[in-house]
């Protein structure tokens, strides 16, 4: 049997919905890659992003944030070991953060970026939005 997408009308096979008892044929109306759209687009609005902080000072919300942090610093502790050590040479002296980003060159006070963290002194100076980038693009 098959169904037509009320957002991006194809008509496709029902395993390309969900299901919703409170539908008549048992099935939602958007197809799951449509579903996933609006959902995606949702969570990047104000209104998205407001449910996300609300989440985030309830209870639940920091527990789940404390676990999430915990599993990473367990999973990952030689990174946790060069950010403190990158913080403690530069508060030190020995190592002089720059006032420009490396890659875009606006002048900021650019984040510390290791592409080896077993290469703890070798550190690309980028911006908030720079590094972001460089992270989610590996």
């Amino acid at each position: 049997m098959e169904k037509q997408c009320f957002r991006c009308k194809n008509i496709l096979p029902l395993k390309q919905f969900s299901k919703d008892r409170t539908k008549k044929d048992g099935y939602k109306n958007l197809c799951k890659a449509c579903k996933n759209k609006v959902a995606k687009i949702y969570d990047y609005s104000k209104a998205g992003k407001a449910r996300d902080a609300k989440y985030a000072r309830t209870d639940k919300g920091k527990l789940s944030h404390r676990r999430s942090s915990e599993s990473y610093r367990i999973r990952h502790p030689y990174k946790k070991l060069v950010q403190e050590f990158t913080r403690a040479i530069i508060a030190l002296g020995e190592l002089i953060r720059p006032e420009f980003c490396e890659k875009c060159k606006i002048l900021c006070k650019p984040e510390a970026h290791h592409e080896d963290y077993k290469k703890p002194l070798e550190i690309i100076w980028l911006c908030a939005p720079c590094h972001g980038k460089t992270r989610r693009s590996k």
